[in-house]
């Protein structure tokens, strides 16, 4: 690794510098720009707080995904190329496998604490679709378009979601229930994609 100064870091933007020389706990890597912190030593730290207390940490940090979408779907459009969207899909798939059952058994819990949430929830998006849904549309075209959204789930491994083009409910344009505003995105494109219809940005 090249050395490279704190104040260097600072002037080429970037996050971490490195010194060549040991932190106090032995660790030859790179720091910080920000807290001057041994990066070893932060993943140390980060690793046992998990272990600690997963929940807190994981409740943690889906607060602040929350509160930073626009942020982290604009940092992720600025570094992710293709090569890293598939590399970042085969990750995804092998990490869904390997945590299937788990994963399963907490969603299962949560439907079990959270009834009332849920059924709220489930209420609310059915009227938003079925007012959004006019008298002639094809229903058959549309069911089979949930279809498939399950079978493109249970093949690649990867949740997908049934999404729609131009949004039911955006801020400047809504849009239908229609079986040509539906398609099948993997779900993390459709949540960071939110509310927003794409082809007006």
């Amino acid at each position: 690794m090249e050395i490279i100064t704190r104040q260097e870091a600072i002037a080429q933007g970037l996050r971490h510098y490195f010194t060549g020389k040991p932190c106090k706990y032995g660790h030859t890597a790179k720091r910080w720009v920000k807290s001057f912190i041994c990066a070893e030593c932060s993943r140390m730290h980060k690793k046992a707080e998990r272990q600690r207390n997963p929940e807190h940490v994981r409740q943690r940090k889906n607060d602040w995904h929350l509160k930073n979408k626009e942020r982290v779907a604009r940092r992720r459009k600025e570094i992710e190329t293709e090569a890293d969207r598939i590399k970042n899909r085969e990750r995804a798939t092998a990490h869904y496998w390997a945590n299937r059952e788990r994963r399963l058994a907490a969603v299962k819990e949560y439907n079990r604490n959270n009834k009332a949430k849920i059924l709220a929830h489930r209420t609310k998006r059915k009227t938003k679709i079925k007012r959004a849904t006019p008298s002639w549309a094809d229903f058959e075209a549309i069911k089979k378009i949930y279809i498939k959204r399950q079978v493109v789930s249970e093949r690649t491994g990867i949740e997908h979601h049934v999404d729609h083009i131009v949004p039911l409910l955006g801020r400047n344009v809504c849009g239908l229930h229609v079986p040509w505003n539906l398609q099948v995105i993997p779900a993390t494109d459709n949540l960071r994609k939110s509310n927003k219809w794409e082809g007006n940005q």
